[in-house]
């Protein structure tokens, strides 16, 4: 939501120019990556990215990563 309200900031002849062009799990956190983003986007992207290590994928709860 975050990015989604950076994008409809921007002036409307650019604002398609911004998009996911993918969205994955590895490693047990996210990854999220655009075509072109701002030093703004990145640093939420980082932010979020972060934090998904801390999440439960499947109902949001606080958990930890646990490797096999």
């Amino acid at each position: 939501m975050k990015l989604e309200a950076m994008i409809a900031n921007m002036p409307e002849e650019i604002q398609s120019d911004f998009y996911a062009t993918q969205v994955k799990e590895k490693f047990g956190g996210l990854r999220f990556y655009m075509n072109r983003q701002t030093k703004e986007m990145n640093d939420a992207i980082k932010t979020a990215q972060g934090r998904s290590r801390f999440v439960c994928e499947f109902c949001g709860s606080p958990a930890t990563l646990v490797y096999p």
